[in-house]
């Protein structure tokens, strides 16, 4: 296969179903590489949707820097530097987490809509509204040996400034690599059910020739991915939709090839 064209494929693949010909006869190391083209671009794309959406991410850390309390984590549990209760109420997302360390339990109707409530030893979600864990005296051991750690809204943004790049930049390597080792395995998937697609043609693939047309096939899934992150266009185009899809293309990629000659 030309470079060109292996380059371009993600595009040509879309309408020029020729290509799926093209690369029929392609080993599987092949398709593997282009499983790893296809997951470069996304990154690419996701980077970019990455950039535009850091400055809310920076503006939120803003927010995090004047109004984070301060407070010391130790054995006994959370102490704040001003003793009370402190409700952290973002202006758009609303009451997000709450800090009072005058008490260890709170109930459910004082957690409210409020996301976190963390109390002088124990944390609570709103969701379930029961605590999880914490600073009971269970755990005291696992604490006994740490020195008290002070945290603040400073602190919280100097650590952001100074690890943002890596830590952005390793969840976006593991969700790539994770994105490329279910394309691997869907391929793998798809091409077992090219099987049983083929009872119904006269066409009788390989399975190695079938893991690379559901390779070329995955084209559309990348741009369906990269339109649901999107403002706005979201929720009219997932996951689910890419996949069924992609399971399109690759039956219309098998059924476009060549009738077996009737000495085969």
């Amino acid at each position: 296969m030309k470079v060109t064209r292996f380059l371009t494929a993600p595009v040509l693949a879309l309408f020029d179903f020729r290509i799926y010909r093209e690369v029929r006869d392609e080993k599987p190391g092949t398709a593997v590489l282009y499983n790893l083209y296809l997951t470069a671009l996304l990154g690419v794309a996701l980077t970019i949707f990455g950039f535009s959406f850091m400055p809310k991410i920076d503006a939120f850390v803003h927010w995090l820097k004047t109004e984070y309390p301060g407070m010391t984590l130790s054995a006994d549990g959370m102490k704040l530097d001003k003793p009370g209760r402190v409700i952290l109420t973002h202006p758009q997302l609303g009451p997000l987490v709450a800090f009072d360390d005058s008490v260890e339990t709170v109930t459910p109707s004082e957690i409210g809509s409020i996301q976190l409530f963390v109390t002088s030893k124990m944390v609570y979600t709103q969701k379930e509204a029961r605590s999880f864990g914490g600073f009971s005296n269970e755990n005291k051991a696992a604490f006994k040996n740490t020195p008290p750690l002070h945290l603040d809204g400073e602190i919280i943004e100097r650590g952001y400034r100074k690890y943002k790049n890596l830590v952005v930049g390793g969840i976006l390597f593991i969700v790539l690599f994770f994105m490329f080792v279910v394309k691997l395995i869907l391929g793998l998937i798809f091409g077992a059910l090219g099987f049983l697609i083929q009872l119904f043609l006269p066409r009788k693939l390989e399975f190695e020739k079938l893991f690379v047309l559901a390779s070329f096939a995955f084209s559309i899934e990348l741009w369906i991915t990269i339109l649901g992150n999107i403002p706005n266009l979201g929720r009219f185009f997932n996951g689910g939709i890419g996949l069924v899809l992609s399971l399109v293309y690759f039956v219309i990629a098998i059924s476009i090839q060549p009738k077996p000659t009737p000495e085969n």
